[in-house]
């Protein structure tokens, strides 16, 4: 049987203490080996860090999710699949009539992937004006950064 990942987490610390105090390693190296495998093991964390669904989703008075936050607008959205995607690894635990739920809304999505296909076109444009001399390599350098400076307007999503 599967060990759970308190079980994983408890065995794999306590050994590699052992191994290392055995070994006359520092306590100082111990304390970020030690650090390095609550990131990766210990349980809430496991494969990530683990998001307080408290401060993401809203209830009804029955304690069924009703909104959900976008990860990537901040907004609040209903929450159904008409507005999130689907979770098909299994790994969401925002369950909302039977379906599992990730916390990008497709409105989102959608904004976030036109704004980099725009964000790729004018790089383009500013390379090719930089390549074809009409700006300066510094002009260019600039106008660049500048660009690398926008972020997506997610004010249009709307619920």
């Amino acid at each position: 049987m599967a060990k759970s990942k308190s079980e994983l987490y408890k065995e794999v610390s306590e050994n590699l203490k052992k191994l290392l105090t055995a070994n006359k390693v520092s306590d100082a190296i111990i304390a970020e080996v030690q650090k390095a495998i609550d990131a990766s093991l210990k349980p809430g964390t496991f494969g990530g860090n683990s998001v307080d669904l408290s401060k993401v989703t809203k209830k009804d008075g029955s304690g069924k999710i009703t909104e959900i936050q976008c990860n990537v607008s901040g907004k609040w959205l209903p929450a159904s699949v008409d507005y999130f995607y689907e979770d098909l690894s299994g790994k969401s635990k925002i369950v909302v009539d039977g379906v599992a739920l990730k916390r990008l809304s497709r409105q989102a999505e959608g904004i976030r992937k036109k704004f980099i296909a725009a964000q790729a076109k004018e790089s383009q444009k500013i390379t090719t004006q930089i390549i074809d001399g009409e700006i300066s390599r510094e002009e260019g350098k600039a106008l660049l950064e500048q660009l690398a400076t926008k972020q997506p307007d997610f004010s249009s999503i709307r619920a």
